[in-house]
């Protein structure tokens, strides 16, 4: 536990724009969401940066080895569908696991989807 909390990487650090493009960064590679407070806290931060804007952002969104159990998929997707209404233009999504293409499959290659990522 303690290799794993001295990885983590903030939230604040998982979200980065760029103005120039309105390109709206999100990297949760290797986050694990273990609670409905881990997403809640993950769409707070999101909205947090994104609400001022005047205008919708293009999402990039780095999904490698992002672990969510089963049972909080469906909170999860909701939660991104949520963002993807209220602050995305579009969305890109990355993932280097063969897994999760093949779990994700045609939602992963639909940038304008927003089932599957927050970002």
């Amino acid at each position: 536990g303690i290799r794993t909390d001295q990885l983590a990487i903030p939230l604040t650090e998982r979200l980065a724009y760029a103005p120039h493009g309105r390109l709206f960064f999100v990297d949760l590679e290797r986050l694990t969401i273990k609670t409905q407070a881990d997403i809640d806290a993950l769409q707070a931060a999101v909205s947090t940066l994104l609400t001022p804007m005047s205008h919708r952002v293009h999402a990039i969104v780095n999904r490698d080895h992002l672990s969510i159990p089963p049972d909080l998929e469906a909170a999860y997707n909701a939660m991104t569908a949520d963002l993807y209404e209220r602050f995305y233009a579009d969305i890109t999504r990355y993932t280097t696991s063969a897994f999760l293409r093949l779990k994700c499959g045609e939602t992963l290659s639909l940038g304008a989807q927003p089932t599957d990522v927050p970002g």
